[in-house]
């Protein structure tokens, strides 16, 4: 019943919103020299700027409103347990905070790396056809660089596992 109520809101609270946004613009003039229409405030800048403050300010006012009312539907919990870390089912224990070997971290970065590498090279090979010698040479070039960081991990012995 919580959630029909909360989209009952959601939803006038929205429509609520367009409604002030239409009746803002319906209390300007039209334009003389507009066939279209349109209407102007002082000038097209002025205008934009007007209409980004009512949007901010509409934007603003519902993200309030959406996080007060889920905050006073939210169910409570007066468990004590409520604030305990939880970890599977599984008290923990030891610190959740505890270092990590630097091999994961390098290993993380060097995926990383590489999965942009595949995402520059798909569009590239989607276009090479229509790009030309230059982009194949271009592109030779980027994965020997890559290539090169793979070789200077690979010697510096970052894929050892100790």
């Amino acid at each position: 019943m919580r959630v029909l109520r909360l989209f009952v809101i959601v939803g006038l609270l929205s429509h609520a919103a367009n409604g002030v946004a239409r009746l803002a613009f319906w209390c300007v003039r039209p334009s003389g020299n507009s066939t279209s229409g349109a209407f102007r405030l002082v000038s097209a800048t002025i205008d934009l700027v007007i209409q980004f403050a009512i949007m901010s300010a509409i934007g603003a006012a519902m993200a309030i409103v959406f996080v007060t009312i889920s905050h006073l539907l939210a169910p409570r919990s007066k468990n004590p347990n409520k604030g305990e870390p939880y970890e599977c089912g599984v008290v923990p224990k030891s610190d959740a905070r505890a270092p990590l070997n630097v091999h994961y971290y390098l290993v993380a970065v060097l995926f990383v790396l590489f999965d942009l590498e595949a995402v520059f090279i798909y569009p590239w090979a989607i276009s090479l056809r229509s790009l030309g010698t230059p982009a194949l040479v271009e592109m030779f070039v980027f994965i020997a660089i890559l290539l090169v960081g793979y070789a200077y991990a690979w010697i510096r012995g970052v894929f050892d596992w100790e």
